[in-house]
Formats: C-alpha cells, structure tokens, sequence
C-alpha cells in the first residue's frame, strides 16, 4: 500500500445568521409526783373532759375546732403508767398506743417527760393516719430509790394537743426481775391452753431466794418453776407461764412472787381472751407487691377481710409498718359471721430503693393477728443536660446566635418538667415542648438556647428547669459577649471581561459574593446594566458571618462591537459591591476546511481516515465514521480563530490503516 504523498487545503468561507379546757390554778412548776393528789385528780378530769368536748369554737393549745372541718385528735391506751418497782440501776419499759380517732392525719413533733428517769425509746412515727395506732415504748430507769413519778407530753398537731399521760415508779434495791413486765395471751379458743415463757433474774451482787410464786385469776396457771429456787448474783431462770380459758371472755390474772429481796413482792399482771365458735379471720390477698412506684407518687390496692367463722369478730387494732407504707379506714370494725369489710393499702416511697413492710390487723378472732406483707421499689428519674453550659462567644447586636441543648432522663422512672426559667439580658430558648412535658425513663428530648444581644459587652445568664427529678433544678449556665454589627460584603473580582463573544450566542462569567463582617449580610436585589448583560443567583440571600453565595452573569449580545455595562448589588452591608462588565459582540460567520490529497496507488486501498488535532503532532480524532472513498473532505465543524492540524491515513480491504500523511495546518479567520 502506498503512502500518501500530498495533501493540500484550502478555506472557504460563506456568510451566516390546723384540746383541752383551759382553768384557773398555780401554774408553779413542781415535779408531777409530788403535786397534792387532789390536784393531780382535779387535772385528770379536766383532760377527760376536754378530750370529749365537741362545742364549736372550743380551744386547746391554741387551736379552734370548726364542725365539719379535718382534725386529728389523738388518744392513748391509758391516761396513766405504772413500772412498779424497778431497782436502781435497772431499766423497765412500758408501751402505751397512741390512736388518731379524728379526721385527720395527726403529726407529732416531739415528745418530752418531766423526769430523766423517763426516756421515750425508738423513733417517733411521724404522721399517724386517720384510724391507726402505732405503739411507742417508754423506759423508767430509776437513779435513786423511792417514788419516781412523771409525765409524758406529746406534742401533736392533733386537736387535743398536748396528750399527756403520768407515769409512776419506784426504785429500789437490786432485785428480782420479771419479763416481760406484763403477759397478755390474746385470743384463744375455749378449752385449749397456750402458753409464754417467763424468765427471772437476779439484777443484786448477792445469791436471791423465791420463796414462792402464786397464781391468780381463772385459766391462768405455770408449770417449770420448784420452788423454793435460788437464783445466783446476775443469773437468771425461766418458767411456763399457761392459760386455758374456761369461757369465752376476757380474762386477767397475775402471778405474786415472794421472795428475800427488798423488792418483793413482785407482780406479773395475766391477761387473754377466751373466743368459742370458730371466728377465723382471713385476708385478701395474703400479700402485696406494688412494684415500681416513682418517689413523691402514691399507689394503692384494696384488702378485703372476711370472717369465715360462726360468730363475730371484733377488730382492735390495724397497724402498717415500713417506709412509704400507710392504709386508709376500715369501712367496719365488727364484722359477723361471714361478712366482709375492705381498707386499701398505700405505698408512697420517699426515696430510691426497695423497701418492705406489712399491716397487722388485730382482732378477737382465733388467729388473733394477721399480717399481710408488703413491698415495693422507689423509683425516682434523673434530669441531665448535654452541654451543662453554653458559650456563645461574640455574637453581633441584633443577630442571633443558638446551640442545641440535649436533656436526657437517666433515672428509673419518668420525668415531668413543669417550667423552664430563662435568665440574662439576651438568653431565650426555643424548640422546647410545651410545659408540662414529660420524659420517660431513657427518653431524650432536645432544645435551642438563643443568644439575641442588643448592646455590646459580656453577658452571663441561666436556664433553669423545674422538675421532679432529685437534682431540679437543673440549670443550664449561659455566657455570651455582644458586638457591634459591622456587616461587609466583597466580591470576588471588580470587573468582567466578556472579550468577544458572536451576536445570538452567550457566555457567562461568576462572581462570587462573601460576608467579611461579624453580622447577617441580606442581598435585596441585584441588578444588571448594559446592552446584552444579564445575572442569576444572589438577590434575596441571607449570607451569615464569613458565608457566601455565587452570582452568574451573562453576556448575550445582539449587535457586532464593544459595550460595557455593571452588575450593582444592593444589601445591608456597608459596601455593596458593583461589578464593572466588558464584552464585543461579533457577527457570526461559517467556516469550512477543504482538504484534497494524492490518492494511493495500491490496489487494495479502499478508502481513507482523515483525523485533526488543535495541537500539531496530535493526539488526533477522527472526523470520519467510515473511511472515505474519495480524494478530498470537507471539514465544516471548525471555529473562528482557531488553528487544526490534519492528517490522511489509507485503508485496505482488511481494515488497516497506513501510517500518518504529511501533517498540515489550517488557520480558520
């Protein structure tokens, strides 16, 4: 195949287009048992009365009681105590239960006794509830010999208040001690014995002698004691203390014990109930679990008590024990036979954690005490903020600046948000949900803390939210400094030069538009000027500290020759920038190249490629899509001012390709 010797072009060109009586008396102050016993007779009546007086407008303590209003009013179990002796050195300790039979809670403060012989043990029940009792303990330790009287005064916010009760011993010489001080059997069944464990002990420094021990009262009786006994210095001994009641009805008794101390005798009181039939109590349910109850909350369940026996059953005493654990009324305190009364039981945990507890219900019954136990677990949420505190750093006067405050529940049980207090000249919030608002126990909830300052200097400030988590408030420390607000606007170039651009075609150029100042740059408008100059983009825009937008303008002109014209850009800023433009405009015209080459001499040649390039040496692309048959192409794609650089290849019946013609140029005007 021969290569091609000559290739030749030529241009041609063609043309386009919350009592007691008060009374008149010595108010000197002298120890209560020595007082005349007149008086101290006189003072009892006086409280029993007062106790009982239900006149409208009656005054005790300072109080006044108004029919029909809530009022506690608080009883004990006797007006008086007696420890009997008890020798110097010793203790003794008597119960006495307090009862509020009004209609209110009573709340007691404190407790106070006229001796220091006298001591109220334990710790007093805060509140008692409407119907319950609670039992408190009082110890008598004697530190001399000879009487030893008192008092006991119990401050309430009861309506009677303050309960008093008198209290009588004597001390004497180390002797025989009995415990318990006193035995009550309770409740049994006509017939059957039961039975208690009594135990003596010698509280002297020398051997003592029970000489005898005799027993008084019908059904009571002992069995474990021969006598005579003696009993070592600090030693003790224990005998069976029985009872069998004959008939059903309350029963006392006591046992005498005589013996070589200087105590002696000593007494210890007997007491039981005889019940016949079978008057069995039982409740339902046998227990309760409350579960999960947030802390401050209250959850309740109701208890019903049934008598299953044959005759009725007189209730005494309900008692609830525990932390958090309380009861309403009993709806009926003589049940009969097969009836049923209810009260609900309450658990109101004042901290986290669980806890237990139980209600005894005391009664006449054959199973004279049932107790139903309680549980249940104090739950409390925990309120957290991420960040605690937000700085704003410098913020302009009359911009606005807000970070994303996430509260997150991380305790048990859910949270309740009630307010959210904002503090510091220039501090809001929003995105926070309407209040009150609730978190559950994992949840998460988001909101903005807003810096908006209107003068210039530092600024520090607070969010403060309310809720019933144990750490609210919960406050969120703000600080931000304002600035005055410069605002300045530049552009990235002062000027655009279109150069020539043919009539009835565009081009276009960008400009690029910065926010250099501290403060919220708006665009209002911006406007284009000048034969065929035109803009997109940027009017409108609200460009924040350091931000920036692009504007695109255009030349489009319609008329050969040179124009100028300007893009001017109206804002807040200071210096609104204006844009400078230049472009001609050139009739369009239509080129074409011409090429002619030798042909090949060979034989298998059955066509040709022709190939162009803007570079001289290529790489060059073909402008054919199949090769040519004859001598010469006209290239009609070229553009005005531009230079190419073609080359001819031959090809033969197989498909391959000569190497490159000679490489010539063509300049189109």
């Amino acid at each position: 195949m021969k290569i091609l010797s000559e290739l030749t072009t030529r241009e041609t060109c063609a043309p386009a287009a919350t009592g007691r009586n008060s009374y008149s008396g010595s108010s000197t102050s002298r120890r209560p048992g020595r007082r005349p016993s007149a008086l101290l007779s006189i003072f009892v009546t006086v409280l029993a009365t007062a106790g009982l007086s239900s006149c409208v407008g009656l005054t005790s303590g300072g109080k006044t009681g108004t029919p029909g209003s809530s009022t506690g009013l608080l009883s004990a179990s006797g007006t008086s105590i007696s420890f009997g002796n008890v020798a110097v050195g010793s203790t003794k300790t008597q119960g006495v239960t307090l009862t509020n039979s009004g209609t209110a809670a009573v709340n007691i403060s404190n407790t106070t006794t006229s001796s220091s012989d006298y001591t109220v043990l334990g710790t007093l029940p805060g509140s008692i509830a409407v119907g319950a009792s609670v039992t408190i303990q009082i110890q008598l330790a004697p530190s001399t010999k000879g009487t030893d009287n008192g008092s006991l005064s119990i401050v309430s916010d009861a309506s009677n208040s303050p309960l008093k009760i008198s209290l009588a011993g004597t001390g004497t010489d180390a002797g025989l001690e009995v415990s318990p001080a006193t035995l009550n059997f309770g409740n049994v069944k006509v017939g059957q014995m039961t039975t208690q464990t009594v135990k003596l002990t010698n509280g002297g420094n020398v051997d003592l002698v029970v000489n005898s021990a005799q027993v008084s009262g019908n059904g009571f009786g002992m069995s474990g004691l021969t006598l005579p006994a003696t009993i070592a210095a600090g030693k003790s001994m224990s005998f069976t203390a029985q009872f069998t009641p004959g008939a059903a009805q309350g029963m006392t008794g006591s046992i005498k014990f005589v013996d070589n101390a200087e105590n002696s005798p000593q007494v210890l009181d007997l007491a039981g109930s005889g019940v016949s039939g079978n008057a069995t109590l039982t409740v339902n349910p046998g227990s309760i679990a409350f579960g999960s109850e947030a802390v401050g909350g209250t959850s309740s369940q109701t208890i019903t008590i049934t008598n299953g026996g044959t005759t009725s059953i007189a209730i005494s005493k309900v008692t609830p024990s525990g932390t958090g654990f309380s009861m309403t009324n009993l709806s009926a305190t003589t049940l009969n036979a097969g009836q049923s009364t209810a009260f609900s039981a309450r658990f109101t945990p004042t901290s986290v954690g669980s806890v237990t507890g139980s209600i005894e219900i005391d009664s006449n019954a054959t199973n004279p005490t049932v107790t139903v136990a309680l549980s249940g677990t104090g739950t409390q949420g925990q309120l957290t903020a991420n960040p605690s505190s937000a700085s704003f750093g410098n913020v302009a006067t009359g911009s606005s600046n807000s970070q994303t405050i996430h509260l997150t529940n991380d305790g048990s049980s859910s949270v309740s948000i009630s307010q959210a207090n904002v503090k510091g000249t220039g501090f809001s919030v929003s995105g926070l949900p309407s209040l009150p608002m609730t978190i559950n126990s994992g949840g998460s909830t988001t909101f903005n803390a807003v810096f908006s300052p209107t003068n210039s200097g530092s600024v520090t400030g607070s969010i403060s939210l309310v809720s019933n988590s144990p750490n609210s408030p919960l406050t969120i420390s703000l600080s931000g400094t304002g600035q005055a607000a410069t605002r300045q606007l530049s552009a990235s170039s002062g000027s655009l030069s279109f150069n020539s651009v043919n009539d009835g075609s565009s081009s276009t150029l960008n400009v690029t538009l910065t926010n250099t100042g501290n403060a919220s740059v708006t665009i209002s408008s911006v406007t284009a000027s000048g034969p065929g100059f035109s803009e997109s983009g940027g009017a409108g825009t609200t460009l924040t500290p350091n931000q920036a937008t692009t504007l695109n303008i255009s030349f489009s002109p319609t008329n050969p020759g040179g124009v100028t014209g300007s893009v001017t850009v109206a804002s807040n800023a200071t210096n609104s920038p204006t844009i400078s433009l230049s472009g001609t405009g050139v009739q369009a015209s239509t080129h074409n190249a011409s090429l002619t080459w030798t042909a090949s001499v060979s034989t298998d040649v059955v066509g040709y490629n022709i190939y162009r390039s803007t570079v001289s040496g290529g790489p060059y692309s073909a402008l054919d899509t199949a090769p040519v048959s004859a001598d010469a192409y006209q290239d009609s794609t070229v553009q005005a001012g531009q230079t190419y650089f073609y080359v001819v290849r031959a090809v033969d019946n197989e498909g391959t390709e000569s190497a490159n013609s000679t490489e010539v140029p063509a300049t189109i005007p």
